[in-house]
């Protein structure tokens, strides 16, 4: 699993590592109503029938801290001991924080409880926190909504890089500020020249501000959109399209590196512009694959053979992406961002994307009726249901998900088995 740099909204945290989850621990616990009745030893205790998931960490707060991967030395927000004060103010806000898990990545939280612990060394602060995590209207939402979320965020993410032009524009000399952004849109347009943009995209619901930045922000959606489109062509499933897209982001990014791969304007705008891009492209890969899993489902039933045993012919083959699948991409893009937020560590539009994501495989985990692939070889239908401990009632359904076999008795090659959610 890929690991994140843990840090609470802007501040990036060291903790003191305890365990296999980077040092944060964490517990679920029912929710309890007591009512107790007046004037009486009884009670009544109501199960409301949720559960709230709390972590518990120990950060370090102290003079020349330890760099982890991902820090920058030239943050800010680098757990030093002055920092400590409003980071202690932020937890103390009441306010809803954004939580990077280093193994789950970006949750929504409440602070629980904290306390500090001060030691004899000079300029050094335990503080332990418990954050509970908060579902709040995104997750809790249809799923139908995350490509509109994100398609959202993707614009604001426009606005925002507008304004970043904006504030360069006003600080240096008008003519370096036009060659600068010359060079960098001459180059642009040189890549992915061969690949037309999409007429219908979503880079055309865009208001792009006149004069140059406009026509600069125009020209790197143009190129992402190229770069989307070049992947569409392909024949690819929808986690390869996924994984090519994030690759190939990054690849265009470093067309603007400086020497050394150090990351500059360029670099930074074309990757984070590209990273919203791919957000929305996830969530339409992911609308498209529940209607192909409601497709597949269909198919129970569907008779492949007549009552002589004549074959009928085979049904459409459709394919979906499995549940590791659908959980490894938005782990993939999760670590995009996370990369990003390095780079732009105010573009909270991609925080959003992220979370809108991982709520969407979080609730599909929980609800999908999980759909493997095994390569057999010359294995009957009956002892592959008891390899995988699935009752002998469910040949038909199972046999109905593979339309291509022509005899359950000598089975080769690939075969999809729906197995129950763990």
């Amino acid at each position: 699993m890929s690991t994140f740099t843990p840090r609470i909204e802007e501040f990036w945290i060291n903790i003191i590592s305890s365990g296999d989850s980077g040092g944060v621990s964490s517990s679920k616990a029912r929710t309890l109503a007591v009512h107790d009745i007046p004037f009486s030893r009884r009670n009544k205790i109501q199960d409301t029938g949720s559960s709230t998931k709390s972590y518990s960490m120990t950060v370090v707060f102290q003079d020349n801290p330890p760099i982890a991967p991902g820090q920058d030395t030239e943050n800010r927000t680098l757990p030093t001991f002055p920092s400590r004060l409003p980071f202690i103010q932020l937890l103390d806000s009441g306010n809803s924080l954004i939580f990077q898990h280093p193994e789950e990545g970006i949750l929504d939280v409440k602070v629980g409880d904290f306390s500090e612990r001060y030691t004899s060394v000079v300029n050094y602060v335990e503080i332990d926190i418990t954050l509970l995590r908060e579902i709040d209207e995104i997750a809790s939402r249809d799923i139908k909504y995350i490509v509109d979320d994100n398609s959202s965020s993707f614009r604001e993410s426009t606005k925002v890089n507008e304004s970043k032009l904006n504030q360069i524009a006003k600080s240096i000399s008008p003519l370096a500020f036009q060659s600068q952004i010359a060079q960098y849109t001459n180059k642009l347009n040189s890549l992915l020249s061969d690949v037309d943009s999409l007429s219908n995209s979503i880079i055309n619901t865009i208001n792009y501000v006149e004069g140059t930045i406009g026509d600069t922000l125009l020209a790197v959606n143009q190129t992402v959109d190229r770069m989307v489109q070049s992947q569409k062509d392909l024949i690819l499933s929808p986690a390869e399209f996924i994984n090519n897209l994030i690759t190939n982001s990054r690849a265009l990014s470093a067309n603007f590196l400086a020497a050394g791969g150090l990351a500059t304007l360029e670099s930074t705008l074309t990757l984070t512009m590209a990273t919203a891009r791919i957000a929305v492209e996830i969530a339409e890969a992911y609308i498209e694959d529940d209607i192909n899993q409601e497709k597949l489902l269909k198919n129970v039933g569907i008779k492949t053979f007549d009552n002589k045993g004549t074959f009928l012919g085979t049904p459409e083959l459709i394919i979906t992406m499995t549940v590791n699948e659908i959980e490894s991409t938005v782990e993939a893009f999760r670590q995009l961002v996370d990369d990003v937020i390095q780079l732009d560590r105010n573009n909270r539009d991609l925080l959003n994307q992220a979370r809108v994501l991982q709520s969407y495989t979080d609730e599909n985990k929980l609800n999908r009726e999980k759909i493997i692939t095994v390569n057999v070889n010359k294995i009957n239908i009956f002892d592959l249901m008891n390899q995988y401990r699935l009752s002998y009632q469910e040949v038909n359904k199972n046999m109905d998900l593979n339309p291509q076999v022509r005899n359950p008795n000598f089975m080769q090659g690939d075969i999809r088995l729906v197995v129950p959610n763990a």
